[in-house]
């Protein structure tokens, strides 16, 4: 039997299809500027997630953490909704800063079920609940002497492979000077309690983002931020760097990666011509990959996939703030066992257009269990997450699909 459906009662059932084809043009307006590797996808996980810097998860990734550029951080309690499809919950506050200061860097500590975070100045821990999803007591204060300056001075964490050392930057407090004999421009290794530290990398001037090898684990790659305000023919390239073994570094073998005299691979800052530096010699490490000017390079995670090779790593690029024609606004791609070959992007598309502001800034980037990638976003204060879909659908097809979709039954609807 068929059953007519008459014109009154179709018109809610055509209201309804009309309210979703405007939500998913504004999806296809947002997400379709988004340009990915081919046979990958990108969804929402979480809105409203304020200034998202560093990203972590819990052990069985129910619970994403992430740090921010103001005073709070959140805990995302995660569901897998389907097959592709990973949404927070909610988004809960974990926790406040008293000192009203940035609680930007953030890991997880599966060993003990404590969250290890920073603020510009010190690394606290919080023990956790049962869930994860609260501190269960007052934090504990594991290092305080970094200085407590906005400038560069925010930390991202990475714990070592071991878990039992925590690797932590601090930035130059300057855009560009002379910071040799003070505790800035560094890459510091401590003990998960904040004692033992070792000064592992000098020279740098800004490093937001660092990762152990998997393949090596007492290699570190991390990334630096070269100085603003320069343009051609002054125009330091942000850079990919590499400690090749943290355990040979000694108090008298660190390596100094040339800030603020040298950038690249061997190019002298003329502003800093009277330093005497050879910033070709070999008293300069050198960076194991030049990225582009002013990208911005801030997290950094090895990825692993089939279609990729084994030292492929992903860079989350934040993107120039006063560049006449922008640069980032990304997350690359670059092959560390061929550094000189493969710099490409995994996914673009934020930087700022002729007719359109910029989406938002990425910031960090890490791999979960199952392949999927989630990025932070701390201007459009969003969580994303790029996942394999194995066949070749593109963010466009996708939500081009589901438009014509609903279109289709709004024309079918007419007709009734």
């Amino acid at each position: 039997m068929v059953h007519l459906i008459s014109k009154n009662k179709m018109q809610p059932t055509l209201l309804l299809l009309c309210t979703l084809l405007v939500i998913f043009q504004v999806h296809a307006f947002n997400l379709g500027r988004i340009q990915l590797q081919e046979d990958f996808a990108i969804q929402i996980v979480a809105t409203n997630v304020s200034s998202a810097r560093q990203m972590t998860l819990n052990q069985d990734e129910t619970v994403l953490y992430v740090g921010s550029k103001e005073n709070r951080l959140f805990a995302l309690p995660l569901v897998k909704k389907s097959a592709n499809e990973i949404v927070a919950q909610s988004v809960q506050v974990f926790a406040t800063n008293p000192d009203n200061t940035e609680y930007s860097g953030v890991q997880y500590d599966a060993y003990t079920h404590t969250l290890i975070v920073s603020t510009y100045c010190c690394i606290y821990k919080f023990a956790l609940s049962t869930d994860g999803l609260s501190a269960a007591g007052a934090r504990s204060t594991i290092y305080n002497s970094f200085p407590n300056v906005g400038t560069n001075g925010r930390k991202y964490l990475r714990l070592s492979p071991d878990n039992s050392k925590i690797l932590v930057n601090q930035g130059s407090t300057c855009d560009a000077c002379d910071i040799r004999q003070t505790n800035q421009g560094k890459l510091y290794l401590m003990s998960k309690d904040g004692s033992n530290v070792k000064v592992v990398a000098d020279g740098i001037r800004n490093s937001v983002g660092y990762v152990f090898d998997p393949r090596n684990p007492k290699r570190i790659l991390f990334t630096d931020n070269g100085r603003d305000f320069s343009n051609p023919p002054i125009a330091p390239p942000d850079e990919l760097n590499e400690i090749p073994n943290y355990d040979s570094v000694t108090t008298s073998s660190v390596p100094f990666f040339g800030f603020p005299f040298c950038y690249g691979t061997s190019d002298a800052d003329p502003a800093f011509s009277s330093s005497g530096i050879d910033c070709s010699s070999n008293s300069v490490a050198k960076p194991l990959s030049e990225l582009g000017v002013h990208v911005a390079p801030l997290g950094i995670s090895f990825f692993k996939h089939p279609k990729f090779p084994k030292g492929t790593v992903l860079i989350a690029e934040r993107g120039s703030f006063n560049q006449p024609i922008p640069s980032g606004y990304r997350i690359s791609l670059l092959d560390t066992d061929n550094p000189s070959g493969t710099y490409i992007p995994f996914a673009s598309g934020w930087e700022p257009t002729d007719t359109e502001s910029a989406l938002g800034r990425p910031v960090d980037v890490i791999q979960m269990k199952d392949g999927s990638v989630l990025i932070s976003d701390d201007v459009a204060n969003t969580i994303y997450r790029v996942y394999y879909t194995g066949s070749t659908p593109s963010t466009n097809s996708a939500v081009t699909s589901s438009i014509s979709v609903l279109l289709l039954l709004g024309l079918v609807a007419m007709l009734f």
